[in-house]
């Protein structure tokens, strides 16, 4: 009986250290889950806040882009605007160059009228000095 008792006291404290052993095992893994609990959430809250830092700039760029593509259509707008400008000057151009040429036939036309009146006024005059001088003949 005592053997048996001795039997079953080494069990029972083999089966006791076993235990503490096991719960130390047990211990130290939990302590490392926790470890890496502590890590994880510690990225994860790292993560959170690139996440939002991102999420801020993404809005300021498309604040900027927004800006930008608004003063990108005011050019546009202007270079249209320029370009039909242009556009208008350039047929304004074609209707003086128009203009100047007609004005120039129109000269050429009066100057020619006016030489032919100036060979009549000359052929009057010639005339009209010819009987004066035939009509001064006449009265000597």
């Amino acid at each position: 009986e005592i053997y048996t008792e001795q039997i079953v006291g080494s069990v029972r404290c083999v089966q006791e250290t076993d235990i503490k052993l096991k719960t130390t095992i047990y211990g130290q893994k939990f302590g490392a889950f926790e470890d890496n609990l502590v890590k994880t959430n510690e990225m994860l809250i790292r993560l959170k806040q690139e996440i939002e830092k991102m999420a801020s700039k993404i809005k300021t760029l498309d604040q900027k882009k927004k800006k930008l593509q608004k003063k990108a259509d005011n050019v546009d707008y202007g270079m249209i605007g320029v370009v039909q400008e242009g556009e208008q000057v350039k047929t304004e151009m074609e209707e003086i160059k128009l203009q100047i040429e007609d004005t120039k036939k129109l000269c050429r036309n009066v100057q020619d009228r006016l030489a032919k009146i100036n060979k009549q006024l000359a052929e009057a005059q010639a005339s009209v000095t010819q009987t004066n001088q035939s009509l001064s003949l006449i009265h000597i």
